[in-house]
């Protein structure tokens, strides 16, 4: 993935249904390598929203499949993108200090 195509990803990240971020949370917390089953016993949500929550999840490049029936997240990514929101940040920042 190339850096502009990561240009509105974290828009779309916050964007999302609140049981995608839960189950991105949960992922984010939990490390390493989980099942469906572990998010739904963890986080209360049905076992359709879990599922439906996994697909976008790992559609959008936030989580990856390690093997059948378990992931974890794409910290690489994630991490890219939390740099360049600090960026935006750092350089909004920098233009109201010399307003």
């Amino acid at each position: 993935m190339r850096v502009e195509e990561l240009e509105g990803v974290f828009e779309r990240i916050l964007s999302m249904r609140e049981s995608s971020l839960k189950v991105l949370v949960y992922i984010l917390v939990k490390g390493g390598q989980i099942t469906p089953k572990e998010i739904v016993d963890g986080t209360g949500l049905s076992q359709n929203s879990v599922w439906k929550a996994v697909r976008r999840l790992e559609a959008a490049g936030l989580i990856r499949s390690l093997e059948r029936g378990s992931y974890e997240a794409n910290y690489g990514l994630i991490l890219a993108l939390l740099l360049l929101e600090i960026q935006k940040i750092a350089r909004f920042v920098g233009e109201k200090d010399n307003e």
